[in-house]
């Protein structure tokens, strides 16, 4: 059954990507969307200051849109399920029982779908993890864009990059896209949130945040 809705919500990904729409809606996890329209690419669009080289230290997961009791937003880079995955893929050890892993099956990493956990998909997150840790070791990798909410950088887009340089000790270069937050997919988030304020506190939380300073 698990596969079936996986095939299911891949295609009504295609079939929206076509017609440019956007849904989200609220699941017993969190907010989930279809058609998400922020990407990697098109950050670029929103980007104002090159921040140098940032402690991975310093570096926050951002909105992933769950609910209070499963959301990561707001927890360390360093203290995350993608630093102790990356950790496991380092001692070439099973990922099957990580956190991350549950998470990714349960559809509780971010927005998106639960997926279905199979030898391609690990196999698959294998090779990326070696494809990008050598892009780390030459530091050939991309930048990492952030969301500043009061002085406190939030990863929109390399969480991965991100524990893969903590893991091997080195700052990665970040941007500052911070106006993306602003965007109306992001004020409609926040609206819906609103709606269901007493399981989203952790999110709203943040959101007003990054709102009053813009004032």
């Amino acid at each position: 059954m698990d596969e079936y809705k996986w095939l299911l919500n891949k295609i009504a990904n295609r079939i929206l990507g076509f017609t440019n729409m956007v849904v989200i809606y609220q699941t017993a996890v969190g907010l989930k969307c279809f058609n998400h329209p922020i990407v990697s690419q098109n950050l670029d669009n929103f980007r104002v200051k090159d921040l140098g080289c940032v402690s991975t230290d310093k570096l926050y997961i951002c909105l992933d849109r769950l609910k209070d009791k499963f959301t990561l937003t707001g927890l360390r880079i360093t203290d995350s399920p993608y630093y102790s995955l990356m950790g496991t893929l380092n001692d070439k050890k099973s990922i099957n029982d990580t956190e991350y892993i549950h998470r990714l099956r349960d559809g509780l990493l971010d927005y998106r779908q639960p997926v279905v956990i199979n030898s391609k998909i690990t196999g698959y997150i294998r090779e990326k993890f070696i494809e990008t840790e050598e892009k780390i070791k030459t530091r050939s990798f991309p930048s990492i864009k952030v969301i500043n909410i009061s002085g406190n950088y939030y990863i929109a887009d390399g969480k991965h990059r991100s524990a893969l340089c903590a893991l091997h000790n080195i700052q990665p270069y970040c941007v500052d896209v911070s106006p993306i937050i602003f965007d109306k997919f992001f004020k409609r988030v926040y609206c819906i949130m609103k709606k269901y304020h007493k399981e989203y506190l952790k999110h709203l939380a943040l959101f007003e945040e990054a709102y009053k300073n813009s004032r």
